[in-house]
């Protein structure tokens, strides 16, 4: 049996063509963009539907239940009363002879509608491909049962589009392998450029941004050639041709901006030259710094918005390294920015200020790190530095009246600490050797406030700020001074052997005033030397610095809550991490013993963690290793390696304090259960421990934690780790899945 053929004209000829124009019409106002230029895109939906109805208005009625079920099934909401309509329609069609061409116009028009309108189901492009099949197959059908004029004139539009497809095609493989080179060349260069100025080294920068902005000129002009232009009336086509053009022209453009910019940032300027800053350059840089925020902003949004599904898997790969890179960079720029906003205020130019500065040692722990030794005051007015007080810890607890040196909060830390000499004192007031147990906490936030408090009542000044900094922190400084010579032997102290010097071997002096005079002898000299001019340039120092702040061995604290957010933006406040309802897991400790023997100890710690699928409930067991490497007759003074507590010599009493997002279950203390004292400290609960560790030995203890947390598509665990003398070796099992952690800091572990 030959195919029925049905003759479109007269009235049935003006009702298809007029059922086909008002789909056209709607469809475009439901607004899809196949090629993503709007001008293109409504003539080219407004010609595809409605050519499609009209060719479809023939196929037979299966065909057009077909088209209207599928429809139906992939839609939602009132969509689907619009597919079940154009199921009736295709059902209907042909029960009334003259209703014929009418319903089954009407039924594909609605399909079509309701595809438009599906939006994306499972993966990207999956509607659109049954949408295509299907309207191709609908429609092929339709046309089978036309007239072979109709049929001429359809396969030849047909033909005439697929020529010029393959034309857009070739052309666009044409200018986009013309280009290629250069768009990538563009990349590496903007990249290396991000990379260089990440690094502080502002003219490798300016010459990799000068070099970028030439490859993206020219791959602009390469892939925006005539031969090209074709490719933006094919969908899928037009957005890689266009989003190649967009970006290698704005790209050009802000690696330019980029280029000129660099150059007027001169931060050979900011150096302390005879002590002194120059806050007029501070202030120099504010307007190039804007702009490289605006240019980096103005590329990161550009690389944001030509992001598309349609895109290529290489080219959007590189898309989100280069978009990753970018926004790493911004973030860089921005804290850089602001630092520079708030640093004449720091520097003294709207008044003098004075700040205090914390030097900690871990041969004796505190929850922030180490004992605090020595201190300084530093003055600075109108951009000039200078050491106007130094000292021991001691003087500090000699200095004001004991009777009236008091705390007003913050209440947190009072109830937590008070104890260990904060409010025990007449009335609440402080009590003796409070300023040695000053680092208690390992929230300096906490602690910057508490100096600023206690300072003025033990002699000082009032304080603007508070900085902490270890051992390492000083050595690092070292390696821009001259050596120090610390006896009449010649012998040296230099970057090389501070460290282990201030570890260990000034302990062999021995005269403990005489080795107190060298302590205070190498910090000073370290400092004035500094301030005399052997600071480096910032970029220099912040290269040398900025691991230091990462392991909170070098914290800052401010008065002013712009200055103070400024050293949280830059990673230098020292806080424990905010949890924000996810899972963490750290310790502190504190020396309980009155000695200096944790330069001997050893830690490592296990963490595994896993999430109950029935419930939700997250499961943690933590195990931390505490080896004391020091023997009963380790070659040491006494008042190093013995302890208050009566411990035999080389042992070691450790208040330890494990701090989790869950709660304890259980804890066992080399394998014996064990009670904790609980509490809780900015958003962490804290379980505390009394541990004694003899010499050679090694304590072990174990917890197991429970406990729902905040579900997040992926999780992750926040890892606190204390600045030591020798490094924690840690280990987070997420999942089944092991992370090693090896660093002191705040880790976040994915």
């Amino acid at each position: 049996m030959g195919r029925r053929q049905i003759n479109v004209s007269g009235t049935n000829a003006q009702i298809v063509a007029t059922v086909s124009g008002i789909a056209g019409i709607l469809a475009v106002a439901s607004g899809p963009h196949p090629t993503g230029n709007h001008a293109i895109d409504i003539v080219f939906v407004l010609f595809t539907v409605g050519a499609v109805v009209w060719a479809s208005a023939t196929a037979p009625r299966w065909s057009l239940v077909a088209l209207a079920a599928i429809a139906m099934v992939l839609s939602a909401g009132v969509w689907i009363l619009a597919g079940a309509c154009a199921v009736a329609a295709g059902f209907t069609a042909g029960i009334r002879h003259q209703w014929l061409l009418a319903l089954r116009a009407l039924s594909v028009a609605t399909s079509l509608l309701v595809l438009v309108n599906l939006g994306h189901r499972w993966f990207f492009g999956f509607t659109s491909l049954i949408a295509l099949s299907s309207c191709v197959v609908v429609a092929s059908l339709g046309l089978r049962r036309r007239s072979a004029a109709h049929r001429r004139v359809a396969y030849r539009m047909v033909g005439g589009a697929l020529v010029a497809a393959a034309v857009a095609v070739i052309g666009f493989a044409l200018a986009a392998t013309a280009g290629r080179s250069e768009i990538t060349s563009g990349n590496r260069f903007a990249r290396q450029g991000l990379s260089r100025l990440g690094e502080g080294d502002l003219a490798g920068a300016q010459n990799s941004f000068a070099a970028a902005s030439a490859s993206f000129a020219a791959a602009s002009d390469s892939i925006d050639h005539i031969v090209a232009q074709p490719a933006r009336l094919v969908p899928g086509l037009a957005q890689n041709r266009n989003s190649l053009v967009a970006l290698a022209h704005e790209a050009a453009s802000i690696t330019h901006t980029l280029a000129t910019v660099l150059p007027q940032i001169d931060l050979e300027k900011l150096r302390v030259n005879n002590g002194r800053i120059d806050i007029a350059a501070v202030n120099a840089l504010q307007a190039p710094l804007t702009q490289m925020q605006e240019a980096l902003a103005h590329l990161d949004s550009t690389v944001k918005a030509i992001r598309s599904p349609w895109l290529v898997s290489p080219f959007t790969q590189r898309l989100d390294a280069l978009s990753l890179q970018i926004d790493q960079q911004r973030t860089r720029s921005n804290n850089a920015a602001e630092a520079i906003n708030v640093a004449p205020a720091i520097l003294g130019a709207q008044g003098t200020r004075v700040y205090f500065i914390a030097f900690t040692t871990p041969a004796e722990l505190r929850g922030l790190g180490g004992f605090m030794g020595n201190w300084a005051e530093l003055t600075i007015d109108n951009g000039h530095i200078s050491m106007s007080d130094f000292g021991r810890t001691q003087d500090l607890e000699d200095r004001g009246d004991p009777s009236t040196k008091a705390l007003k909060g913050p209440a947190e830390f009072l109830a937590r600490y008070g104890r260990f000499n904060f409010d025990t004192g007449p009335g609440g007031t402080v009590s003796s050797d409070a300023w040695h147990s000053i680092t208690v906490s390992p929230h300096f936030p906490d602690v910057g406030d508490i100096i600023s408090q206690l300072y003025p009542q033990s002699g000082g000044k009032h304080l603007d700020g508070v900085f902490a900094m270890d051992i390492e922190v000083l050595a690092a400084l070292m390696q821009f001074t001259d050596p120090i010579p610390i006896d009449d032997n010649g012998t040296l102290i230099s970057s090389d052997n501070a460290v282990d010097f201030l570890l260990r071997g000034q302990y062999h002096i021995d005269q403990n005033a005489q080795r107190i005079d060298l302590l205070e002898t190498i910090a000073k000299t370290t400092f004035e030397q500094l301030l005399d001019g052997a600071l480096p340039s910032p970029e220099r120092l912040a290269k040398v610095l900025g691991p230091f702040a990462q392991t909170r061995r070098l914290i800052g604290w401010s008065q002013q809550p712009s200055e103070q957010q400024m050293f949280a933006d830059i990673g230098m406040s020292g806080p424990l991490p905010s949890l924000n309802g996810g899972e963490g897991i750290g310790f502190a400790m504190d020396n309980a013993g009155g000695s200096k023997i944790d330069a001997f100890l050893k830690t490592g710690f296990d963490y595994s963690t896993s999430v109950d699928p029935t419930n939700g409930t997250t499961h943690a067991q933590f195990t931390l290793s505490l080896h004391n490497t020091a023997t009963s007759s380790i070659d040491m003074p006494d008042y190093i390696v013995s302890n208050l507590a009566g411990l035999p010599r080389g042992s070691s009493e450790l208040f330890v304090s494990i701090y989790s997002a869950l709660e304890l279950d259980a804890a066992t203390l080399d394998s014996e259960q064990v009670g904790s004292e609980p509490g809780a400290e900015h958003g962490w609960h804290v379980y505390s421990f009394l541990v004694d560790i003899e010499p050679e030995t090694t304590a072990t203890l174990h917890l197991e934690f429970s406990g729902t947390l905040e579900p997040a598509a992926e999780r992750n665990v926040t890892v606190l780790l204390p600045p030591m003398a020798n490094p924690t070796n840690a280990s987070v099992v997420l999942d089944g899945r092991t992370v090693a952690v090896k660093r002191a800091g705040v880790t976040l572990v994915r």
